[in-house]
Parts: C-alpha cells; structure tokens; sequence
C-alpha cells in the first residue's frame, strides 16, 4: 500500500466515521536511515476518523511492527515488538491561532485544505515508542550470556568467537575489525 491510502476526506466524515486499515514497508515510514533502530517489517495497523467538532476530526487507532536493535547492556541484536495505539484531534490550520503553542500537547494536529493524511503523524507515534534504553530481558550484565560473551571478548578469552556471522555494526564485528586492525 502507499502512503495515499490513509488519506481521507474531511466532507467524507459528514456520512459517518471512516475505518481503514494499513500496511507500510518501513521504506514508506522514512525509517530505513535510522542508525539504531532497524526495521525490516511492515507497520500493519487500522485507523477509524470521525468528526469532533465542526471539521475537527479525531483519529483513533493501532499499529503494530518489530524493530531490531543492539541491547544497550551486552550489546547483542535482539527483536523488539511495537504495539502503539493513538488517539488524536486534528483541527482546521484555520484554528492553529486559537491554540497557544504547547510543546506537551501531542493529541493536537492540525491540517489544511479537504484532505487529511495522518502519515506523518503515525510515524511520529511510532517513533515516540521506541524505547530511550533498549535492553535485554537481564537484570543485569552478569545474568546475561550475551554480556558474559562480551566481557570475555574485551578481555580476549577464548570463547570470543561468536557462533554465527554478525552483523556489521555489531559488536563482535567491531572487536573483530579492532583485533585486525591491532594485529591481534
């Protein structure tokens, strides 16, 4: 699907509410670039608009992927789920005046002309998701193997070598290019 499908017409709203459900490739989302986060599944999600107000629409809806990243503790790829539901009130542009700037108020949009597209917006809330820290379900380094794994590697034991290839910003690779590089 592309990013059109979600938009909707605002006058559409006047007959009832207006369900939709979606599917991006994360190309779509603008998150292949992200140097942390990787996301190699589609955003599936479902959106329902309806009128709150005279030509305020609010939006309602979920969407779910899986972002890979590196733990932050022991630094080994692991696979996060992303389960975001939202709730939003999009005003005309034509209203903006009568709302001061609040930085705190992300329930509060706003769109011009006939057309909605909440795209944008979804891959904001998407983004506000992910987490600040992302670690391993260890409590700490000590409990985790991958974080055994990596003291070993620092201190060059022998069990260094990981079982299978690793990705190329991973942290084995970045041993391994340091042990080369140092003639190790």
């Amino acid at each position: 699907m592309s990013k059109s499908t979600l938009r909707i017409e605002v006058e559409r709203l006047l007959k009832g509410p207006i369900e939709r459900d979606f599917e991006f490739a994360p190309a779509e989302f603008d998150l292949l670039d992200d140097p942390e986060f990787r996301f190699d599944r589609p955003i599936r999600g479902s959106v329902t608009a309806r009128l709150a107000g005279p030509y305020n629409v609010l939006l309602t809806g979920r969407m779910t992927t899986t972002t890979r990243v590196d733990c932050v503790r022991c630094l080994h790829p692991m696979e996060i789920p992303l389960d975001v539901t939202f709730q939003t009130v999009f005003l005309p542009k034509s209203q903006e005046e009568d709302y001061p700037d609040d930085p705190e108020d992300e329930e509060r949009q706003f769109y011009t002309g006939d057309i909605l597209d909440p795209t944008e917006h979804l891959r904001e809330e998407l983004m506000l998701a992910l987490p600040d820290l992302p670690s391993c379900e260890y409590e700490s380094l000590r409990e985790c193997p991958h974080g055994r794994e990596l003291g070993e590697a620092i201190a060059g034991g022998a069990s260094a070598k990981p079982a299978e290839e690793p990705l190329p910003n991973s942290w084995q690779a970045q041993i391994a290019r340091l042990r080369r590089d140092l003639g190790s």
